[in-house]
């Protein structure tokens, strides 16, 4: 987890310091650990998120995008509080 919080860092440092240059830094993050498997599939919509951040139009740079399949965001539903459920008690 800390190396790609580093990953993301950089991607966002170097887009700062290039940026004059006109150069476009972004990172592609894929989900390839833990119970995700290398896939032909992950492999493809890793090298869409590649070719539409190497578009001249989008104009993005210093992003993190994450690629995996709407996991993460499953994961964050599935924790989400639902009528049965009582909210996670809020830490200060």
């Amino acid at each position: 987890m800390a190396g790609s919080a580093a990953l993301a860092a950089m991607a966002r440092s170097m887009a700062l310091e290039l940026a004059p240059e006109g150069i476009r830094v972004n990172l592609a993050a894929a989900a390839f650990t833990g119970e995700r498997v290398d896939t032909a599939d992950l492999r493809a919509s890793v090298a869409r998120t590649v070719s539409f951040l190497c578009a001249a139009g989008p104009g993005l740079s210093g992003e993190t995008l994450l690629v995996d399949g709407l996991a993460a965001l499953r994961m964050t539903e599935a924790r989400a509080p639902g009528p049965d459920k009582t909210p996670p008690p809020s830490t200060p």
